[in-house]
């Protein structure tokens, strides 16, 4: 997925990446030689940060003057986002001190994600600003020298309105407080109805846009990818705030339209990509796996028909490490992916034992990342390795991340992937690896997946996360994919079983799983979605509704996130939802999640309706099972309910022939 950073994505917005969330980051302005800027005006102001007519965070801003004649910046930030259902709040409160020429003195910043808390403090020592951050029991810590003129972003705002008015186009440096490095933006201004500032933060990051009052304070701010506007706003308006869900284009999120219930295991797919004002020599779609089949461009719309199938090539027994300067790019170091730091160096050694090849290696350190990590975590920032591996959370980037710190470690060139993932019924934004084993392969940690699956699409690559969000970023405006063709695979359960109905049986050979009605008296029916859905019918009741679905999902896409989503989904559909019980749920030695919920029936006389919903993950997919009823129906059935859900079986799979 997509990503949002630390400290703007709580201060000027996000920039939702993925399968990958993306990065704004924070910056500081360079005063010109010899401009004498004007001092911070002292202000008590709230800002809300809009979705259309959303509000789904606030940010409060108070400066004021100390009698040392230093300024004090407070700002106090809270967002609420909802990201695959993974509902998610942020904060934080930042205490920041500067000169009255912005030149900064001392800098403190507290947060709490879903990540963790983390906390960034700063101050001046024999002519550097220095920087370190905390984060679960980590530091990072970056030194940067005053004569550079970094300031803090809290300070944007006012110093571009201390330029004086001849001023059209301004340079100035970045204190990257995210990255901890300092960058290089420019600012245009222009004359309206206000004083608009356009901020470019260079092809990463984007563009920004500052629009102020007569007052010299900040009205909006504007950022495109994703679409964030925060307005001034009273404080009352400003803090009723709910969760923005994110999804559709902006997270690269499409609708498949096709039955294709097991995509990991086809033998092809055909896919056609259609996409505005994005010449083809800024992606990267073709490689050993995929094929370009047929493009074509018109008065600035694209068209690419890929063509995927699994890499059949021999990896070949190649050592390790891979020297060569073609191979340097995808071994060094870069903003997230931390190759030389101790802890990496360290785990990659231990994990890869005795291996002697790349692909040995590879193997290795992906089943021991996959083992590693604690499930998924659809955080809103992105990490760097060494807090991927303290932290053991995170989305697909967070698996990519500390793929490519172990791999690159140990000596194996290793590339950032960026594109989508086919999961039951969708395209998801997805990020992975290639690394180099003689050729170059692909790793989806997440999946503990090494040597490629027809279910990715690449769009691009890159020798960092941040190299791949420009061409994410543009394609959320215009990006459309659908699937041409595809061939499934054969059926490959021992005893030749097949998927279908047998009575009170329901095989599924792609999942390689059974479930058996508790009674022959009732009825199976296939309602043939995109994804396997079977209807467990009991004779005379069409009112009690109990369905099995099997589906497929990336890992880091647990059973808990999957029933939060469908808990925020059922409150907003029906009137008086409470959720009863979420907990995990052992049965046939499978740890599963259950949801208990209860709202609101249609009428007066059906009463309230109940539902009950387990879900669980093998190595083969994810299901779910659920009963819902009006509420003295379901505790009647409640009983046969959990006989089907122990009914279900995982079945071996026959060897594919040779």
């Amino acid at each position: 997925m997509a990503t949002i950073r630390n400290t703007e994505a709580r201060r000027i917005g996000m920039r939702v990446s993925v399968a990958l969330l993306t990065l704004v980051l924070s910056s500081g302005p360079q005063p010109a030689q010899g401009d004498a800027p004007s001092p911070p005006p002292s202000r008590d102001v709230w800002y809300a940060y809009l979705a259309g007519s959303q509000r789904w965070g606030y940010e409060h801003v108070v400066v004021r003057r100390n009698d040392d004649g230093t300024f004090c910046y407070e700002v106090e930030t809270r967002l609420l986002v909802d990201v695959l259902g993974q509902r998610q709040e942020m904060t934080e409160m930042t205490k920041a001190l500067v000169t009255a020429d912005y030149a900064p003195v001392s800098l403190d910043v507290q947060s709490k994600t879903l990540a963790g808390p983390s906390r960034l403090q700063g101050k001046v020592e024999m002519g550097q600003f220095v920087v370190i951050r905390d984060r679960e029991g980590g530091q990072a810590k970056v030194s940067v020298p005053l004569v550079d003129h970094p300031l803090l972003r809290v300070c944007l705002d006012d110093w571009l309105n201390s330029r004086p008015g001849e001023a059209r186009t301004v340079a100035f440096n970045v204190l990257n407080e995210t990255l901890l490095k300092v960058e290089s933006a420019t600012a245009t201004r222009t004359h309206g109805g206000a004083t608009i500032w356009d901020v470019e933060m260079g092809p990463e990051l984007g563009r920004w846009q500052l629009t102020f009052d007569a007052d010299g304070i900040r009205r909006v701010f504007t950022h495109r990818m994703p679409d964030v506007r925060i307005e001034r706003s009273p404080p009352a308006e400003a803090r009723e705030i709910r969760h923005r869900t994110m999804q559709g284009r902006e997270v690269l999120m499409f609708p498949v339209g096709k039955p294709i219930s097991a995509p990991e295991r086809l033998n092809s797919l055909t896919v056609r990509l259609t996409w505005q004002g994005i010449k083809f020599d800024q992606f990267h779609l073709e490689d050993e796996r995929q094929k370009v089949v047929r493009r074509a461009e018109r008065d600035g719309r694209f068209e690419a028909v890929v063509r995927i199938r699994p890499a059949s090539q021999p990896a070949g027994e190649l050592d390790f490490p891979v020297q060569g300067d073609e191979y340097r790019p995808w071994l060094g170091e870069n903003d997230f992916i931390k190759p030389t730091h101790p802890e990496i160096v360290r785990q990659a050694r231990e994990w890869i034992g005795g291996e002697k090849t790349a692909l040995g290696a590879v193997r290795a350190l992906t089943a021991a990342e996959f083992k590693h990590m604690q499930g998924g975590a659809m955080i809103a920032e992105t990490l760097s390795g060494p807090e991927v591996l303290r932290t053991r959370k995170g989305k697909c980037s967070e698996y990519a991340v500390l793929f490519a710190s172990l791999a690159r470690s140990a000596g194996i060139p290793t590339r950032i992937v960026l594109g989508m993932r086919l999961t039951s019924g969708f395209w998801i934004g997805h990020m992975w690896n290639e690394a180099y084993v003689g050729r170059w392969i692909t790793v989806d940690a997440s999946l503990d997946e090494v040597g490629g699956s027809p279910a990715l699409l690449k769009l691009v690559h890159s020798e960092s996360v941040l190299g791949t969000q420009p061409l994410r970023s543009a394609l959320t405006q215009s990006l459309d994919v659908a699937v041409d063709e595809f061939d499934p695979p054969a059926a490959l359960l021992a005893g030749g079983l097949k998927t279908g109905i047998d009575g009170p049986v329901y095989t599924n050979a792609e999942f390689a799983c059974r479930i058996t009605a508790p009674d022959r008296s009732w009825a199976l029916e296939d309602l043939r979605k995109p994804i396997p859905v079977i209807r467990f019918k009991i004779p005379k009741r069409d009112d009690v509704y109990i369905h099995f679905v099997a589906m497929s999902m990336p890992a880091f896409v647990t059973p808990t996130m999957l029933l939060d989503r469908r808990s925020a989904k059922l409150k907003e559909l029906h009137k008086g939802y409470e959720a009863l019980t979420s907990k995990d749920y052992v049965f046939n030695r499978i740890v599963g999640r259950m949801l208990e919920s209860r709202w609101e029936g249609t009428d007066k006389k059906s009463g309230k309706t109940k539902e009950t919903a387990v879900m669980w993950s093998t190595d083969a997919g994810c299901y779910l099972v659920n009963l819902e009823a009006d509420e003295k129906s379901h505790d009647e059935y409640a009983a046969a309910f959990f006989k089907l859900l122990g009914s279900f079986e995982t079945l071996p799979r026959a060897p594919r022939p040779k």
